[in-house]
């Protein structure tokens, strides 16, 4: 055998190795009745992404994946793919390949989001919900189609608005049920889209709307969260329709100003009336309240007199006492 024919078996030999090497995905569901492509447990490392074959459909769904990376190989590995959906797994990095129109990675423990600012990037719709973001993705203002993002259910917490800035198809933001304690802009913010904020169930103490340019911005959610005022709403915004401020312990004169603020311009405003805070009342003089503990001494008698008359027994009353007087004085 000439030398030349034994390089070329060695040539197919080894090719024939790599081949037998290779994991071949593919679709576990009926592909054209779901019109996409269904692979569950997928699994490897950086030195198998190489090998990764994936087939040529463009929306597949990973689920159960165990990967520390989804790097930019395994991403231009799925040829086509501009729709990923990865679920309920452990995907630690993500790179977004320029090309994804769709990406939602939900459950997947994920701690870090690569976008890439070398290349315009399509990406319109993006969700991250359920995994272990500590703060917002970096570059995510170089994803310059995006019209929605869902971050809720994370570990976030300060959300810069100046991340965002100059999106101008974004519409709907979620941040709910993450740690956020502050929400902020330190130049002008525009998002001539946005039409709504969910920022509930988190633990803010500042929000900071000055900067915001955010014309039809119309329906925040800042429920459960510990606000007692955001300074110059609902005058920045002119937009607001519906305004949720449920679970704060607001200030009852900034609570009654912007009930009718609102109420003017005929939007909605969900708060607690009943847990507003007059902060005069946190700081009132000594002998203010050493006439209070003697008001409620008398009240405590009176009822107890009251109570002996009609049981002629003695009865422990202390608590309903309490109860009837934080009410009287407002609780705070």
């Amino acid at each position: 055998m000439s030398k030349m024919k034994l390089h070329a078996v060695q040539f197919l030999l080894l090719l024939a190795f790599a081949f037998a090497q290779a994991k071949e995905y593919e679709c576990q569901n009926n592909v054209k009745i779901d019109n996409f492509c269904l692979i569950s447990q997928f699994y490897g490392g950086s030195e198998t992404a190489c090998k990764m074959r994936f087939p040529n459909h463009t929306a597949i769904k990973l689920q159960f994946p165990r990967i520390e990376n989804l790097s930019a190989r395994i991403a231009y590995n799925m040829r086509k793919v501009i729709n990923l959906d990865i679920s309920n797994g452990y995907v630690r990095n993500i790179y977004i390949k320029p090309e994804l129109v769709f990406l939602r990675a939900t459950n997947c423990e994920l701690k870090k989001l690569y976008i890439d600012d070398r290349a315009p990037n399509q990406l319109e719709e993006l969700y991250l919900s359920k995994n272990e973001l500590s703060q917002l993705p970096e570059n995510l203002r170089h994803l310059e189609n995006l019209s929605m993002l869902d971050l809720s259910h994370n570990y976030i917490e300060f959300f810069d608005m100046g991340e965002l800035h100059d999106l101008k198809f974004l519409s709907i933001v979620d941040v709910s049920y993450n740690r956020l304690k502050v929400v902020f802009a330190a130049d002008t913010v525009q998002l001539p889209d946005l039409v709504f904020l969910n920022l509930k169930h988190n633990s803010l103490t500042a929000m900071h709307i000055s900067h915001w340019e955010t014309p039809i911005l119309n329906e925040l959610d800042v429920s459960y969260n510990q606000l007692s005022h955001v300074a110059k709403f609902p005058q920045k915004l002119p937009g607001m329709v519906s305004a949720n401020f449920e679970q704060n312990p607001l200030t009852c004169s900034w609570l009654r100003e912007t009930t009718k603020l609102l109420e003017a311009k005929n939007a909605t405003f969900t708060s607690s009336l009943t847990t507003c805070v007059e902060p005069n009342r946190l700081y009132q003089s000594k002998e203010t309240f050493i006439h209070e503990l003697e008001m409620k001494d008398l009240l405590r008698a009176n009822i107890l007199e009251i109570a002996r008359n009609l049981t002629e027994a003695e009865i422990d009353v202390d608590d309903k006492i309490d109860d009837i007087f934080c009410r009287i004085m407002g609780g705070v």
